[in-house]
């Protein structure tokens, strides 16, 4: 499986449809570190998702969210680099109009790349709250969203979001076996946790809090290790990690051996857990 990088950064996103239902977006976390003016990203920097960040953090501080989010959404339509990397931009936007804005940035932005931008502003509310208060205060997040109607697709976005500011606060702990979303009991907190283990994979590379729980000589392991309840969300994830190690391979991810908790090999389907 072929997926567009930058340098050792793993940045791909939508790679077939085959993938899409695996939800796979390969990407790092990248929070962009901004400068003036915004960086073009050409020539030796047209592959350089860094450099992407920069630009669409820049352009969010100073033309705002929906100028920044127009012109990925034109940009990546004929640019076959961003169309990996589009989603995880929108994370950059959304985190730093929410590092601005805080909630009120949930009232702009778009739904451009699968809605990455509103996941971004939760990531931001939860790490302003920080780790000390984010398990109590959790329920606030997404209060809004919620009252307004719990079944809403803004109110996944946001849940979804939490689990990937979970793995923000905590620096990419998946370890911590509580997931700190085990407290999160409302509606949707199963998409809470799915955010949790996508987020264990798009930070493979970061070179700030990588991925603690990727093994590549066991792709499935992260989830052999969890709570049965969380099993279910962690192998829609855990299988996208588990092609991208075996180059797109489903037979060899099918016949992938899954190991309990004393190291022993038991041989089932990717996505079935006993």
């Amino acid at each position: 499986m072929s997926l567009p990088q930058a340098g050792h950064r793993f940045v791909g996103g939508g790679v077939s449809a085959a993938l899409a239902v695996l939800s796979v977006v390969g990407v790092i976390w990248a929070a962009g570190r901004g400068s003036t003016p915004a960086p073009e990203c050409t020539g030796a920097h047209s592959l350089d998702f860094g450099c992407f960040a920069d630009r669409y953090e820049v352009l969010t501080r100073t033309a705002g969210p929906d100028a920044a989010l127009n012109e990925l959404d034109d940009q990546h339509t004929s640019n076959t680099y961003l169309v990996g990397a589009c989603h995880q931009l929108t994370h950059v936007v959304g985190r730093t109009a929410g590092q601005l804005s805080g909630a009120a940035a949930f009232a702009d932005g778009s739904d451009v790349c699968a809605s990455g931008y509103y996941l971004g502003v939760a990531e931001a509310i939860m790490m302003a709250i920080g780790p000390a208060q984010i398990v109590d205060q959790a329920q606030s997040v997404c209060a809004e969203q919620r009252q307004r109607d719990p079944y809403s697709f803004p109110h996944y976005n946001c849940v979804h979001g939490m689990g990937h500011g979970f793995m923000a606060v905590f620096k990419t702990d998946a370890s911590v076996r509580s997931l700190a979303a085990t407290r999160w009991r409302t509606l949707g907190g199963h998409h809470c946790y799915g955010g949790v283990f996508m987020e264990n994979l798009t930070a493979i590379d970061n070179p700030d809090r990588p991925s603690k729980d990727l093994r590549r000589d066991q792709p499935l392991y992260t989830c052999t290790v969890v709570n049965t309840r969380y099993k279910a969300d962690c192998s829609m994830k855990q299988t996208a990690y588990a092609l991208y190690v075996r180059d797109g391979d489903f037979g060899a991810v099918f016949a992938l051996p899954r190991y309990d908790r004393t190291g022993v090999p038991v041989r089932v389907l990717p996505g079935r857990w006993r």
